[in-house]
């Protein structure tokens, strides 16, 4: 009889217990959403910055070219 008395309010326990952690699985999927929109982020603003860097490098060849051509 102890027994019993002793597993159902373990059952209450668990049903309350788990609108909680369904609430909290809701609160983690928006965090990892918006960790994966902050990694890409940092994706493109690195290939940005990439692509200007060689930008950069292919005009200052391109000039270097067009000096010695002058001279």
């Amino acid at each position: 009889m102890k027994d019993v008395n002793l597993i159902e309010p373990a059952h209450e326990l668990t049903s309350r217990a788990r609108p909680s952690s369904s609430s909290a699985r809701l609160q983690t999927e928006p965090s990892r959403a918006n960790s994966m929109v902050f990694f890409s982020f940092l994706r493109v603003s690195y290939t940005i910055t990439l692509v200007s860097n060689l930008h950069k490098q292919i005009i200052i060849i391109i000039l270097s070219k067009s000096h010695q051509l002058q001279s």
